[in-house]
């Protein structure tokens, strides 16, 4: 099976604009979750919303040729600074534009005075329209399968590049924080209570983020510095529609198939865990660590940094982590304290620097779905 390379990777959140900028930000111990109001919630609560003064610088950046959403823009900006790192051509009929998302311009449902045709809301829509001010003459992908999207758009670039069927692939994948997302996880008792503790015996459900995050995929490595995708796959444990299998059997089968594909049966150095906060998530993925037998690996969840950015959480969290292998670096997972009995594992709560070859990154959603891969250093 051919190889499939990240020859570039870039990021936006409230922390700023850039990867390496989020990176030291997430180094330092910032976090992007602030407090505000919304008419959703009875009481203030935590979330990372991205301020409308940096909404405004993006224009400058992108200058777009038609009016655009906030959701738009932040695509636009992450696409155009992963162009200008990577020698891609949107025109090339062998490149593509995978789009991965949850809720899309889920906003326009509650603006009545805008210039943003309604038909925007439709993923489809929303992706051509952001394609061609990139310049790409293919059809845009969309992927949409709740919190895993981002982690399945890079399974899906990696295998339409291993069937050949293109060269290279643009995946980026953005959501956003509404009311009316915060209304859903508060109908299911699943918004935290204060800021969100993934993994900690007192946590009490998720604190909701926007971001966008991408990569370049490609078949042939741009650098020595380029990393590797070795392995990935995808499963559903058909469980329920939001909760996830109290046996852990989607995700351990995910990860199971995952390292299965490696050499030897090949362990990752660390895990960048979903770890949302919730109850029911995080005890099963602890549990599918240790029947994976990866109890002894570190892990940590950066959802205490961003919140919960639905499926954006896969793709951002792959392209964080990829930087902190680059940088031998294991990441604290910000709000916990204290072990439960029913998490087997306690998380990396503080920055460690050690020689590292390889990560796993896994991912939980509503529906059942779940899914993994694991990216190494490419040999220097």
């Amino acid at each position: 099976m051919s190889a499939t390379y990240i020859t570039s990777a870039e990021m936006l959140s409230p922390l700023g604009i850039g990867l390496d900028h989020n990176f030291q930000q997430i180094k330092a111990g910032v976090s992007g979750l602030k407090e505000q109001k919304s008419a959703a919630a009875r009481t203030p609560i935590f979330c990372a919303a991205i301020a409308e003064e940096q909404v405004a610088e993006y224009d400058h950046l992108i200058q777009p040729t038609v009016p655009l959403t906030k959701l738009e823009k932040m695509v636009l900006v992450t696409a155009k600074r992963l162009l200008a790192q990577h020698n891609f051509d949107p025109r090339d009929p062998k490149n593509i534009f995978i789009f991965c998302t949850t809720k899309g311009n889920i906003d326009l449902l509650f603006e009545s005075d805008t210039l943003i045709p309604k038909g925007r809301i439709l993923f489809s829509d929303s992706a051509q329209v952001m394609a061609r001010q990139l310049g790409f003459t293919n059809l845009p992908i969309v992927v949409s399968n709740a919190c895993i999207s981002g982690v399945e758009g890079i399974l899906l670039g990696r295998q339409l590049i291993q069937a050949g069927l293109c060269q290279q692939a643009m995946v980026i994948a953005a959501d956003l924080v509404t009311d009316f997302t915060i209304s859903g996880f508060y109908s299911l008792k699943a918004y935290a209570k204060g800021l969100c503790r993934p993994f900690d015996k007192d946590r009490t459900g998720v604190n909701l983020g926007e971001c966008c995050a991408g990569v370049i995929l490609s078949g042939k490595p741009a650098s020595s510095k380029d990393l590797k995708i070795i392995a990935g796959t995808s499963s559903n444990d058909a469980n329920h529609m939001t909760a996830p299998s109290r046996e852990a059997r989607g995700l351990s089968q995910a990860i199971q198939h995952c390292l299965s594909q490696t050499e030897e049966d090949q362990l990752p150095d660390f895990i960048s865990a979903h770890g949302t906060g919730t109850r029911y998530n995080d005890a099963m993925e602890s549990l599918a660590f240790q029947q994976s037998g990866l109890g002894e690996i570190p892990f940590f969840s950066l959802k205490g940094i961003f919140g919960h950015t639905l499926g954006a959480a896969g793709l951002l969290e792959t392209v964080v982590s990829a930087e902190a292998l680059k940088q031998n670096t294991i990441l604290p997972s910000i709000g916990f304290e204290n072990a439960g009995e029913d998490v087997k594992y306690q998380p990396a709560t503080q920055l460690v620097w050690s020689p590292m070859k390889s990560f796993l990154k896994t991912a939980s959603g509503f529906g059942g779905g779940n899914a993994c891969l694991m990216v190494e250093k490419s040999p220097s």
